[in-house]
């Protein structure tokens, strides 16, 4: 009688058995709105290429920029791009949050540590997301640069012969704050920074960069070498990759992809396993590459022999290399 008695107070419009249901269940899921919840789920798993809405039109030609990525990484980098997504939260945020790690210090000095590094790695993905922003107001090579210098790395641009110092406190004046045609980034060189696999993001569409110098980076590992040779594939012609503790032969197998590469440095990777190796047969896919800092050629096996010659014109070529990089130096 009471469900009566509502039915007859309400508009003509809401006066039906659908919209009732509505009412009296409200806070429970009808078998419509279950089937739909699990149709956007299975959505998301499903690989929907898609091209992003390109806002540099007008100042990128739109037929060398264009790309297609999975929905779901473009949902990933614009999470990444506007910060906090409440769907990525897990309950092991919520109790990071919730607790107090300080106090570890006392009880569990290796957690503490441990809760130490991660948050200090955490400051730096936050310091290196990708701003779209930047990317719309500069473009991609002025962007890359302002992302590199300000944190001292070096650039060279295509239209300048020098190397382009890394950004001063309160100078900044020597880069456009605004896109300008001819700026091209044709050379990276970052020693010693703490680039991470998601700095790389700003580090996209840079179709001139010949020279890329990562050497001793910390944070350098197989996961940045997949993203550089995949991206500089067409262009790169000298990597420095010396003293990368973090890499493995798992990166370096990837630099077969360097199709235009020319010079490869792998100083002091000691650690890494069959080096060697790894060396002959990326000189196996690419025989006119010239990899320095690995003694890869056992030469005391062709004393005595018919190709004796060839330890003479070893030993000239490095000479020459060596050359070379000192006149390099000097004039830097």
């Amino acid at each position: 009688m009471l469900q009566r008695q509502i039915l007859k107070l309400l508009p003509p419009a809401l006066n039906s058995s659908q919209q009732c249901r509505h009412i009296w269940w409200w806070g429970h899921d009808t078998p419509e709105d279950q089937a739909r919840r699990i149709k956007a789920e299975e959505d998301k798993k499903m690989i929907k290429w898609e091209e992003p809405n390109s806002e540099l039109s007008d100042i990128i030609d739109k037929g060398q920029n264009k790309f297609y990525a999975p929905a779901r990484i473009v949902a990933e980098e614009n999470a990444m791009s506007n910060g906090y997504s409440p769907e990525r939260f897990n309950m092991i945020d919520w109790f990071s949050f919730t607790t107090h790690p300080y106090l570890a210090r006392i009880d569990n000095r290796q957690f503490y540590h441990q809760y130490k590094r991660q948050k200090g790695y955490q400051k730096l993905v936050d310091s290196q997301r990708f701003s779209r922003d930047r990317l719309i107001a500069l473009g991609p090579d002025l962007a890359a640069a302002h992302f590199l210098l300000a944190r001292g790395c070096r650039v060279k641009f295509t239209c300048h012969p020098d190397w382009t110092e890394p950004f001063q406190r309160y100078d900044h004046s020597h880069v456009p704050h605004t896109y300008v045609p001819g700026f091209n980034l044709e050379g990276i060189e970052a020693q010693d920074s703490q680039l991470i696999y998601e700095g790389f993001s700003t580090l996209r569409n840079l179709q001139h960069l010949k020279h890329l110098d990562v050497s001793y980076s910390p944070h350098i590992d197989a996961w940045c070498l997949d993203r550089i040779t995949g991206e500089y594939s067409d262009t790169l012609q000298y990597l420095d990759l010396s003293g990368c503790e973090s890499l493995n032969w798992n990166g370096i197998e990837s630099i077969w992809r360097l199709t235009r590469l020319k010079t490869l440095v792998l100083r002091d990777l000691e650690h890494i396993v069959d080096l060697k190796m790894l060396c002959l047969l990326i000189l196996d896919v690419l025989p006119d590459l010239e990899i320095q800092g690995v003694d890869y050629l056992d030469t005391t096996l062709l004393e005595g022999s018919e190709h004796e010659h060839l330890i003479r014109d070893l030993f000239l070529s490095e000479t020459k290399i060596r050359r070379n990089e000192d006149t390099k130096q000097a004039e830097n």
